[in-house]
């Protein structure tokens, strides 16, 4: 069996009632599910409790596992910000994009080029899509904004939140691209709180939402109703603060009767820099070929859906996001 094979049957359950092996739609559940992609930047393998942080506390990551699927084995497409981001959103090696090398800084003119067709173009047009925080894929045209890659609500950064000059900007329906100052120890907060406006919004039809939280990419920024409450800094404040945005977005999905009708992915776009854990896996963000930088964790849930309580050891990694969630939508995958 196949890594895409082994996601689809272990992480996804599409043997289930709602959905076949094959991604085509029960006409009995009368709708495709919505996805959401919480994706955070830079969180190690070892940074939540479920796969070994003793530091830091994570309930509501806890309670995921809990009620869903954790994939012990689940890696990034690349172990750096850009070509990883490259990879999860087009399911494709990020050498073929030609965005394997390095990250894309203030100065530079490369970008995501318009030829490949991302998660949300694929998903089309039954799917409402937005991309909140970062994208990290190219800030000047024809790259820019990520409404030219099937977005139809942009809100965030351009790149990561040390890179200067750095702004915030919304680009979607009826809003020409605006951008405004950044308030730090706000901003995943910010991120969080136009990602619940975007599923209120959307709540009666399918949609995809890429959270693509800055954090806790140092320097950490907690904002001050988690600082100094962890007992692993100011970068254990900061992945504590996101998981409490986890559990405000499972009591937001259940108070909209969206619960069962949504499958939340909770990963990280690489390993950890200098602060966050690898677990007992060697090397970090960038280092070479070890699995510190590449494994990240991976929950899954959907209640009715997904397994509860379950471990997957297959091997997967986030260029498969793009042909499950496909299959599950019944839509055909892109052309190579």
């Amino acid at each position: 069996m196949n890594r895409r094979e082994a996601l689809r049957g272990g992480m996804l359950a599409l043997s289930s009632m709602a959905w076949n092996p094959f991604g085509k739609r029960d006409e009995k559940k009368g709708r495709p599910p919505n996805f959401i992609v919480v994706l955070c930047d830079d969180l190690g393998y070892g940074d939540i409790a479920a796969l070994g942080a003793r530091r830091i506390r994570t309930p509501n990551l806890d309670r995921m596992v809990r009620e869903g699927t954790l994939l012990t084995d689940f890696y990034a497409a690349a172990n750096l910000c850009t070509p990883s981001r490259a990879g999860l959103l087009t399911g494709r090696y990020p050498i073929r994009t030609g965005l394997a090398y390095e990250v894309i800084l203030s100065n530079d003119r490369r970008g995501l080029p318009q030829s490949e067709v991302t998660i949300a173009e694929a998903l089309k047009p039954e799917y409402a899509t937005a991309l909140i925080g970062k994208w990290h894929l190219g800030h000047v045209a024809p790259y820019w904004p990520p409404t030219v890659q099937g977005f139809d609500l942009f809100f965030g950064l351009p790149y990561s939140h040390d890179i200067m000059p750095l702004s915030l900007y919304e680009s979607g329906p009826g809003v020409e691209l605006t951008k405004e100052d950044v308030d730090f120890p706000q901003l995943q907060q910010r991120f969080y709180a136009r990602a619940e406006r975007f599923i209120e919004a959307n709540r009666d039809r399918p949609f995809f939402l890429d959270l693509a939280l800055s954090a806790p990419h140092l320097p950490s920024y907690p904002h001050p109703a988690h600082g100094g409450y962890s007992n692993a800094g100011a970068y254990g404040d900061v992945v504590e603060e996101v998981d409490a945005l986890m559990g405000r977005l499972f009591a937001k999905l259940k108070d909209l009767g969206i619960e069962r009708d949504t499958m939340v992915m909770f990963t990280s776009d690489n390993g950890p820099w200098f602060e966050g854990s690898p677990g007992d896996l060697r090397g970090r963000k960038g280092g070479a070929a070890s699995d510190g930088g590449y494994r990240v964790p991976m929950i899954v849930r959907q209640p009715g859906v997904v397994p509860e309580g379950k471990r997957v050891n297959s091997i997967a990694m986030q260029i498969d996001l793009l042909p499950t969630l496909c299959a599950m939508a019944g839509k055909p995958l892109p052309r190579a």
